[in-house]
């Protein structure tokens, strides 16, 4: 069986799940059909229907933050036919970076585009965008762990320096 003649889920279950498997995301951080809305509200006279409820194919965490979405499509779309999708839900969801896959790839997209770049290769920092940029912090428990492990780092550090100082001491008095 030819990989065109597969639909988006085999696809998602044979090559997408690997491949984000192989790079590295533990399965903690994988969430696949995360529905983002309800879908579209409908009136019809006294009652209202709903349109199709909005979901991403995967999103990937980290510390329960979204840092990216994967959109899947069967292999009969171009590499980077669920990219708009992907870049809609990474907007709804904050996540700075949207990936769209086929199963032969990933094409990828950072949202953090903080920089212009000039026709003659320079950089501009583009303020306006920068101080609309929100940065997520870990929480206060995660900040205490980072802070508790630096110390302990830090300490290790000081004791490796003073074992130099003392070889060095000990090399000189052999001389």
């Amino acid at each position: 069986m030819s990989k065109k003649d597969l639909k988006e889920q085999e696809i998602r279950t044979r090559y997408i799940t690997p491949a984000i498997r192989e790079a590295g995301w533990a399965l903690d951080q994988i969430r696949e059909e995360v529905y983002l809305t309800d879908g579209q509200l409908y009136p019809r006279g006294q009652k209202a229907m709903r349109g199709e409820r909005k979901f991403a194919d995967y999103v990937l965490y980290r510390e329960s933050v979204p840092l990216a979405v994967v959109e899947a499509k069967d292999n009969n779309h171009p590499l980077g036919g669920g990219m708009q999708q992907a870049l809609d839900y990474a907007d709804m969801l904050d996540a700075p970076f949207a990936y769209s896959s086929t199963g032969d790839g990933f094409l990828q997209h950072a949202l953090l585009a903080l920089a212009e770049r000039s026709k003659h290769s320079t950089c501009k920092l583009q303020t306006d965008k920068l101080l609309d940029f929100t940065i997520r912090l870990p929480s206060m428990e995660i900040q205490s762990k980072i802070l508790t492990k630096l110390e302990s780092l830090l300490s290790l550090c000081d004791a490796l320096a003073a074992q130099v100082a003392g070889a060095e001491e000990t090399r000189q008095r052999l001389l």
